[in-house]
């Protein structure tokens, strides 16, 4: 694996611990506001995945849309279930 490679699955797990340290300091503050602590749990997993991805040798776009199954098209990691919306789930291997 090359260098560019590791800095950006850094970059994804770095951006991960920052969403789930929010999750964790809203959740323990102000426990009240759950749609808040859930979407910073969902970033924290979401941005995990791509880090896995980068990892696997999968590209993936930096988007703040949802992915698309033809991203992941292609993959030879394990086998995953993707579901975007709209299009229902679908297994990448």
């Amino acid at each position: 694996m090359d260098e560019e490679a590791l800095l950006v699955i850094r970059r994804w797990i770095r951006k991960a611990e920052h969403d789930l340290a929010t999750a964790s300091v809203v959740l323990e503050n102000k426990p009240e506001v759950t749609d808040t602590v859930c979407f910073h749990a969902q970033q924290c997993v979401e941005k995990s995945l791509k880090a896995y991805l980068t990892f696997a040798g999968v590209h993936v776009a930096r988007t703040s849309g949802s992915w698309s199954q033809r991203s992941l098209s292609g993959t030879r990691s394990p086998s995953l279930m993707i579901q975007t919306p709209g299009s229902g789930s679908s297994t990448v291997t």
